[in-house]
């Protein structure tokens, strides 16, 4: 948890988003998922590009971006559904 609650300080690498990501899987310890909207994906890069941070699936009140039916939610990206997604 210590090295989690400093990541933000190593050559300033995140962003205020990711910061806030950390800091609240550091201040809630069992927390294994948070929801946040796809649109910010980019805002997440260096997260997910460190391994810190992965995409989970969709979360509840998310509009599939697609013709036809959804993907089943293993199969389902970032850029397969608008709004919400959980991120792990």
């Amino acid at each position: 948890m210590a090295y989690k609650a400093n990541l933000s300080i190593l050559a300033s690498r995140y962003g205020d988003l990711e910061r806030r990501v950390l800091d609240r899987f550091v201040s809630q310890p069992d927390l294994t998922e948070v929801a946040v909207d796809t649109s910010h994906t980019l805002l997440l890069d260096y997260l997910i590009l460190d391994g810190v941070l992965e995409y989970l699936r969709p979360a509840e009140g998310a509009l599939w971006a697609g013709p036809g039916d959804p993907p089943p939610y293993e199969l389902s990206t970032p850029d397969s559904h608008y709004g919400p997604a959980l991120w792990g």
